[in-house]
């Protein structure tokens, strides 16, 4: 099976460049060559060219929720054009280091037919799947039913904006990325089967991620950081993730350890 892996990074550019050599150096033990889709929206001097990735797509960065769902939107255009049969999108900094455990749920949506591995984004307290999926920081698409049925783009400015007097009169301000994501797929999947059917069709086609959950452990969001048991780790702080890459005697390549001999400045 052939992977294009799309990374999409607002400023977390170090962070990006050693999940580059994740998907380099294990995961392509595993499938063979992957085409990566770097997508970048922050200061270009910051990130002139392309470094590991095979592509590199430079967008404008219009707010936070927008642009991170923008980010998602751009890879599409590219993604799809390549002779592919799954895409991998994930946030640059969350890195899953197992290329043995994601093949085997690569291997697992092969088998049984499943469009989409992903986990719900809730927290204790908010766990209905109707308020809280899809978790955009990782999933896997399958490709040929994704260029058939198009989940994406998200669209999130036209949805924003055509639905705004809606949100509002619910008192709420941002359309939530996550529900937008599960929104576009029901509609995806509407494709192939009647209203009657749509909701237990649907949620037959996802793959669970449940070992990632939950992915926020607090009523007010904390997020989990790490999942050691399937070296997953999605830290913000680059102190934690270099302590890790030590303790576990990570060896990749340059960016690797240059990240694991950050000298920090603490303020």
């Amino acid at each position: 099976m052939k992977l294009a892996y799309v990374i999409y990074t607002y400023d977390r550019i170090h962070d990006a460049l050693v999940q580059m050599e994740i998907v380099r150096h294990l995961w392509e033990k595993k499938f063979g060559k992957i085409e990566i889709i770097h997508v970048y929206n922050w200061e270009d001097e910051w990130y002139p060219q392309k470094t590991l990735e095979d592509y590199l797509l430079k967008i404008s960065n219009p707010w936070h929720f927008e642009g991170a769902s923008n980010l998602i939107d751009e890879w599409i255009k590219k993604a799809l054009e390549l002779d592919c049969d799954y895409v991998v999108v994930s946030a640059s900094d969350t890195w899953l280091i197992d290329e043995i455990f994601i093949h085997e749920k690569v291997k697992l949506m092969e088998n049984e037919s499943k469009f989409l591995f992903t986990c719900p984004w809730w927290n204790p307290e908010m766990n209905n799947p109707q308020d809280v999926w899809f978790a955009t920081d990782f999933f896997i698409l399958d490709a040929n039913w994704e260029n058939k049925n198009n989940t994406f783009p998200l669209r999130y400015a036209d949805f924003r904006e055509k639905h705004l007097e809606l949100l509002r009169y619910l008192w709420k301000w941002n359309v939530m990325v996550e529900r937008l994501f599960f929104s576009r797929f029901l509609t995806a999947c509407n494709k192939d089967v009647n209203e009657n059917s749509l909701k237990s069709y649907a949620l037959s086609k996802i793959l669970l991620f449940n070992e990632r959950t939950p992915v926020h452990y607090t009523n007010d969001w904390k997020r989990t950081k790490e999942f050691p048991e399937i070296w997953l780790y999605m830290n913000h702080e680059m102190e934690e993730k270099k302590e890790m890459l030590n303790n576990r005697w990570i060896v990749l390549w340059k960016y690797t350890e240059m990240y694991k001999n950050w000298n920090f400045i603490k303020n």
